[in-house]
């Protein structure tokens, strides 16, 4: 066996400990000294005097400067620690030579005096030394020298047979009769021996050496199983120190009487003595861990019997308590600890103290009873049983003082507390204890303040433990209401900022409440105070808190403010000088199972929310005896229902703050009404008030309200619902919406079949919890007042519907709710006209105004405009309150108005420089009234447009004022109007009644066959063809337009529209044949070519044709009409205008009308007017006399292709036909309608040149256009000329005449565009203009007969056309020399260029 170190207990080989610490560490020590002694200066030093003062701090700066001084020294010796850590490597490694060396000696010492006295060296054997000598033999001699001086000859195979069963069979027979130890696991004969063997211990193999039974046996050899489970590969026992047990071993089995159960006892007391040895080496290592050698001590070790095992001594350290300690041993106190022991028969007790309960005992004993354990089995069930009996211990201490729910977790182990009902996992407290030290360690996911004051209480002082308890659990508490509210953009608070907490209302409540501050009402909070911590109940109260100044500003603060504001007696929120203090103004303590009932109940508020804090003082001295109401106290779990119970009474004092403010407006309310179900309140409205001014002056919309609408409605219901949570709108304003229904009792409000009304009907408002409920209540009032004046409005109209059958037919009412009316109209129903009333605009009863909304339901026909009427249509409504008279007026200009204001004309901006220079549309439009309009076209035709009737408008020319009885100055007439207009003066259909509509109309009664035209595939177009013929939409009537002709034009100026009602409607259609049409007794356009001011009148129908055009890019026949009318107009003011009064040149016809002669040119220019097509052409004739000299200059013959030509190019230039509608379709430029004078009119232009142009000039200009229009094919250039300035020339004036004189240098400035001919074979051009194309300006001197370049392009030259120009200048030099003086030089000028202009292809790409 080998000797054990640790024998005594005071000779363990331990290697010398220092202590070290880092440098950084103490640095950082020093520094935190530092700052602790200058913070608790700082908190002590302002109550002592100044002498204290300074005593201190030289005292702190003494010290300060001593330890850092040693710091700097610490530093400074750093710089060497090399050569001192090599010298400690030295010292250390002399140290533990040294300890081994006295350790060696000291066990050499102890073998010598206390194991080795009973050891004796045998005698020699002087009688085997005789024996061998005189007969050459011996009994018996070592091994050795058997070996060396015997010889061994080994049995045979035949004896051993015959040998060992006989063996064998003597074996068993001695086993038999020898007394055998029952612990003996296996007993195997074999070979000559007996192999005894205990499992986990030891096996020994024994023999005889004679037959004899009483035979000595004979140990040959043991073997131990014993190992160290944590280090299985080393050996425990030196296999010479096991001879030496063997040896013993057999002594001692000589000198037995039971050898074989002293053979057990002495292996097995062994084998347990190295068990025990074994468990203190363990126990060595488990303590020599880091961090662990100061709570696990082996305090006493006794070879081969005990050893004393103690730990947790930081917990026996810290505990107060010690009664747990006892006196053992030698006296020495000790804690918390056990003690192996292991007696003489071989068997491990173990003694706990303090003492552990019996099945703890138990359970640690059955280990050592296994063949194989360790010590840290043992230690871990001790601490775990341990562990287990204390929590019992701490779970008795808590239950008793709280209700919680407390469980002990065997598989952490832990202490498991929930000490809140319904507890989520981060809410549950969790008590362990240190397996090392002992000490508690508490753990609550969601927090560390409270967690740490209640492990310093179970380890240090736990009188302080239920306090720490209770302080946790309303931590949770607090904690619990913000997620129970998340979904609430509410604030909560544990302690209300700026709170005045000395208050008698709220001095019991500050440490042990949560205030919940509504969010839509601002002072306003519920309270829950947690009332009894230990059986977990709350009260709840309705705290109300006011914003007052301070107390404590400074008193000179105050008396200048109040100089400075005399006549303020409240402190504005935004002056930065002033503080506020928030003072509790109500206490009042709520139910909240109120909420919960399962009746409809009326809420009656049973608190004062404005009472002040006397009033409040009063009704404490007044209820129970002084004290303060207190609430009911409820669980905890009445949490649940928060959301709910904070909802209702935020709600519910939304209900009566708005209940208050509509009292105040005189409206009848009755109580606030919850329906627990649904968790909505309402707020009922009996009957609003009609005294306001408003009412004042209309007595029977006051008589209708009261007698009629409030009984109708089944009731008026205030309902409050919330809009969609904003989550990134956190304590901002939520927005809330108040719903107000009108409730009827069935859907027949006015008992009519025609008008469903809803059975209920909403008003929607939302409102903000910042402004205040007097918006609420203003709105829904205002919302009120506008369902009685259209209701009542509507009562007329209810009744004409049941009388009036056309009105079925023009209208078509889908929606009225009160509030709001929609009506559908126009052809096939396609436009819609959303009618409300607006009280908000209106300030007097007279002023009091209806609002319209109009939108377009099929736009496949045409787009409603009525918006353009918005203003007229609206103050007619409001003056006639007629909604029948308004509903035939939206019929009767729907088309109208729609067919003008589709016009492209609207689209076309000039910029007229009579205006001011501002862009304005080409067609303009001014409603003087409802039916009466004005369109003006170009700032200088105007048209009068008359609705007279359903099917009756009147049209005529609005330059004559028929007021005056004369023209107006600034409008001029328009030319063949009459005969423009008697192309759609249809007398057929014309009517002034809706009793004569007997059906609706449609678009097929619009869009004819004959109007359908083919258009490119690009245009967009209106493909609705309809087979059936032209029908009338109403019948021709006998009643005129007015009584008598000559008031024909008072029409105009009625204030009312001449509409009339039908006594006997009829519903039946007369069929109208295309033979055979109805009798007419009146003509309404009788006197239309008689009287030359006398209007035109048209029916629906025909306007629309007037007006109609397939898409937005075409021109109108209207539109196609007036700009003609325009170059007409200019032509005949440039002949009534002379350049010289004294020659005049052209002169008008008097017989014939647009007719004029140009006598110099022998020519006669007419403008003729197509009354069937309604298309302006020019006409020019010879007037050339044969009879006459040739050789007079005003004798000029022309020839018919001459004419021709000239006709073709003037018409397509001011008169150019549209090939898809027949119509002229004159362009902006040509028009010039931005010029301020008409001699900067192209057309006006046109008449000077003629005017002032010699015929041989006008001859060549004739040939140089048939040029243009018959190229020959060596042509290179197509020369076009042009009467205005083209686009993409690069001259600034685009659009401004190209025909220019120059009086004083008797010279003609024409423009002439080129464009370069990509085939010479063939007419066609090439695409690319910005190449191909350019302007040539020639000047063509009359005097001289020169045709040159303009100097004027010279100068500014076109960019990327300079050689261009350049070469032309070449070329016109060049051909000076060879021209015929007698011949005019612009024609062949003109030929040269086109033939000869060779331009290099630099030029061409130069743009």
């Amino acid at each position: 066996m080998s000797v054990d170190p640790l024998t005594g207990g005071n000779n363990a080989i331990v290697p010398p400990i220092f202590d070290k610490i880092r440098l950084s560490h103490l640095l950082e020590a020093a520094v935190q000294k530092t700052y602790h002694e200058l913070y608790t200066m700082a908190d002590v030093l302002h109550s002592k005097s100044t002498l204290e003062r300074k005593i201190e701090l030289i005292k702190f700066a003494c010290r300060a400067r001593q330890l850092f001084i040693r710091i700097l020294a610490i530093v400074k010796w750093s710089a060497t620690t090399g050569r001192v850590t090599a010298c400690e490597d030295i010292q250390n490694f002399l140290e533990i030579r040294a300890q081994l060396i006295r350790q060696t000696s000291d066990t050499l010492a102890q073998l010598a005096r206390e194991k080795l006295l009973g050891a004796r060296v045998p005698n020699f054997p002087v009688t085997d030394a005789i024996d061998a000598l005189t007969l050459g033999t011996v009994n018996f001699l070592p091994k050795r020298i058997a070996e060396i001086t015997t010889s061994f000859t080994p049995a045979t195979e035949k004896e051993r047979q015959q040998i060992l069963p006989r063996l064998q069979q003597i074996l068993i027979a001695k086993i038999s009769t020898s007394e055998l130890p029952i612990e003996f696991t296996d007993v195997i004969i074999k070979n000559g021996l007996v192999i005894l063997t205990v499992d986990g211990e030891f096996e020994v193999r024994l023999g005889i050496i004679n037959d004899n039974l009483s035979s000595l046996w004979q140990v040959y050899q043991t073997k131990l199983f014993l190992r160290d489970s944590e280090e299985p590969e080393q050996e425990l026992i030196h296999p010479s120190q096991m001879q030496i047990i063997t040896n013993f071993t057999q002594s001692w089995l000589n000198d037995s009487e039971k050898p074989l159960v002293d053979l057990y006892q002495y292996l097995h007391y062994y084998c347990q003595s190295l068990r025990l040895q074994i468990l203190v080496e363990q126990a060595h290592r488990i303590g020599n861990q880091a961090g662990k050698q100061k709570d696990l001590v082996i305090s006493k070790y006794t070879g081969c019997k005990s050893f004393t095992v103690e730990y947790w001594k930081e917990y026996s350290t810290n505990t107060a308590n010690t009664q747990l300690k006892k006196q053992i041993g030698n006296g020495k106190p000790l804690d918390i600890g056990m003690t192996i022991l292991c007696d003489d028969n071989g068997k491990f007790q173990i003694q706990h103290w303090p003492p552990l309960p019996v099945d703890d005992s138990v359970v640690i004993m059955k280990i050592l009873e296994k063949s194989v354990f360790t010590m840290e089995e043992i230690l871990n069930r001790t601490i775990y049983a341990r562990c287990q009996r204390r929590f019992e211990e701490l779970k008795d201490t808590i239950l008793p003082n709280t209700i919680a729910n407390i469980e002990i977790d065997s598989s952490i182990p832990a202490l498991k507390c929930e000490f809140l009902p319904e507890s989520t996992p981060e809410e549950l407290l969790f008590i362990s204890i240190s397996p090392y030290s002992g000490l508690y360690k508490v753990v609550c996911f969601m927090e560390t303040l409270h967690s740490q004051r209640i492990e310093n209480a179970l380890n240090r002082d736990q009188t302080n433990l239920i306090d720490a308890i209770n302080s946790l659990k309303i931590w949770l508490i607090q904690q619990r209401v913000p997620s129970l509210l998340a979904h609430l953009n509410c604030r909560i608070y544990t302690r209300i900022p700026s709170l005045n907490p000395k208050n008698e209302l709220i001095a019991s409540f500050i440490n042990s409440s949560i205030a919940i501050e509504l969010i839509h009402h601002e002072g306003f909070y519920i309270l829950i105070h947690i009332s009894d911590i230990n059986q977990l109940l709350i009260e709840y109260y309705l705290l109300i808190l006011e914003k007052r100044s301070s107390t404590h500003e400074s008193l000179v603060l105050q008396q200048r403010t109040s100089d400075q504001q005399p006549s303020s007696t409240t402190t504005t929120t935004n002056d930065e000088g002033a503080k506020w203090l928030l003072e509790p103004l109500v206490l009042c303590p709520l139910d909240p199972t109120t909420f919960l009932r399962k009746e409809l109940f009326e809420f009656k508020n049973a608190f004062q929310y404005n009472k002040r804090t006397d009033n409040v003082d009063d009704d404490i001295d007044d209820n129970d005896n002084g004290r303060m109401k207190r609430a009911q106290p409820t669980s905890i779990l009445s949490l649940k229902s928060l959301v709910k119970f904070v909802n209702y009474y935020d709600e519910m004092l939304s209900f009566i703050f708005l209940k208050d403010d509509f009292q105040r407006k005189k409206t009848l309310c009755k109580n606030v009404l919850y329906c627990p179900w649904t968790g909505i309140p309402c707020l009922n409205l009996v009957r609003t008030s009609t005294d306001e001014e408003s009412y004042s002056s209309n007595t029977e919309l006051i008589r209708y309200v009261e007698d009629y609408f409030w009984p109708q409605m089944q009731s008026c219901t205030v309902r409050l619902t919330y809009t969609l949570r904003d989550i990134g709108r956190e304590h901002k304003p939520i927005e809330r919406q108040w719903i107000t229904s009108l409730n009827l009792f069935n859907n027949n409000y006015f008992r009519n079949a025609f008008i469903k009304t809803p059975y209920n009907s909403l008003i929607t408002f939302t409102h903000i919890s910042t402004k205040p409920y007097s918006k609420i209540v203003d709105f829904i009032l205002n919302e009120l007042r506008n369902a009685f004046e259209l209701t009542y409005l509507f009562e007329n109209y209810s009744l004409a519907l049941l009388e009036s059958v056309d009105l079925h037919t023009i209208s078509k009412m889908v929606l009225f709710n009160f509030f709001k009316c929609i009506f559908h109209y126009g052809p096939d129903f396609a436009f819609s006209v959303t009618l409300t009333y607006n009280s908000n605009k209106t300030q007097q009863e007279s002023e009091k105004t209806f609002d319209l909304l109009f939108s377009t339901i099929k736009p496949t026909f045409l787009p409603t405009f009525h918006h353009i009427l918005h203003r007229k249509l609206m103050l007619f409504l409001t003056q006639t309150q007629s909604v029948k008279q308004f509903i035939r007026l939206l019929h009767m200009t729907a088309i109208p108005i729609s067919s003008i204001a589709r016009l492209n004309c609207f689209n076309r901006p000039i910029v007229f420089t009579n205006q001011g220079g501002c862009a304005q549309s080409l067609l303009t439009l001014v409603p003087y009234t409802e039916s009466r309009w004005r369109l003006n076209f170009g700032q200088i035709f105007t048209l009068d447009i008359q609705i007279c009737g359903p099917n009756l408008i009147l049209v005529r020319d609005g330059s004559f004022s028929v007021q005056i009885n004369n023209s107006i100055p600034d409008l001029s007439p328009i030319p063949r109007l009459k005969e423009f207009l008697s192309a759609f003066a249809d007398d057929h259909g014309l009517t002034l009644e809706f009793a004569d509509i007997t059906d609706g109309f449609h678009e097929k009664d619009f869009v004819l066959p004959d109007m359908q035209i083919s258009l490119p595939p690009s245009s967009s177009t209106n493909n609705n063809s309809h087979d059936s013929t032209y029908n009338s939409l109403m019948d021709t009537t006998t009643q005129p337009p007015v009584f008598s002709p000559i008031d024909i034009y008072d029409v105009i100026f009625r204030d009312s529209l001449p509409v009339t009602s039908s006594t006997t409607p009829s519903n039946n259609r007369r069929d109208n044949n295309g033979n055979q049409q109805s009798s007419v007794s009146y003509n309404y356009n009788y006197e239309l070519l008689t009287k030359p001011n006398y209007p035109v009148y048209m029916s629906q129908q025909t306007f629309f044709r007037m007006l109609y055009t397939p898409d937005g890019r075409h021109w109108s026949r209207l539109e196609s009409f007036l700009a003609s009318s325009i170059l007409i107009r200019q032509f005949a003011k440039g002949v009534t205008e002379p350049f010289d009064a004294n020659n005049i040149t052209i002169r008008s016809l008097s017989n014939e009308q647009d007719t004029y002669r140009i006598e110099h040119l022998s020519l006669q220019i007419s403008f003729l007017f197509d009354s069937s097509t309604t298309v302006y052409r020019i006409h020019f004739i010879s007037l050339f006399d044969s009879s006459l000299s040739t050789q007079q200059q005003s004798n000029v013959f022309w020839s018919p292709d001459e004419l021709k030509s000239i006709e073709r190019f003037f018409n397509e230039t001011f008169f150019p036909i549209s090939p898809y509608t027949n119509l002229t379709t004159p362009s902006i430029d040509i028009l010039s309608l931005q010029a301020s004078q008409n001699l900067s009119t192209a057309m006006g232009s046109f008449q000077r040149m003629l005017s002032l142009i010699q015929p041989r000039i006008l001859k060549d200009l004739v040939k140089i256009i048939g040029l243009e229009q018959h190229p020959e094919s060596h042509h290179i250039w197509r020369s076009r000329w042009c009467l205005t300035i083209p686009q993409g020339c690069g001259f600034s004036q685009v659009g401004q005449p190209g025909i220019y004189y120059h009086s004083s240098r008797s010279s003609f400035l024409f423009i002439f565009q080129f464009t370069y001919r990509l085939n010479q074979n063939d007419t066609s051009l090439i695409s690319n203009q910005q190449t191909s194309t350019f302007v040539v300006p020639l000047l063509h001197d009359t005097i001289n007969n020169q045709t040159t370049l303009w100097d004027g392009s010279s100068k500014h030259p076109t960019v990327g056309h300079e050689l261009k120009y350049q070469t032309i200048t070449k070329l016109l030099t060049a051909l000076k020399e060879t021209l015929d003086k007698n011949e005019c030089s612009l024609y062949p000028t003109m030929l040269e260029l086109i033939t000869r202009l060779q331009v290099p292809s630099t030029s061409n790409n130069s743009s």
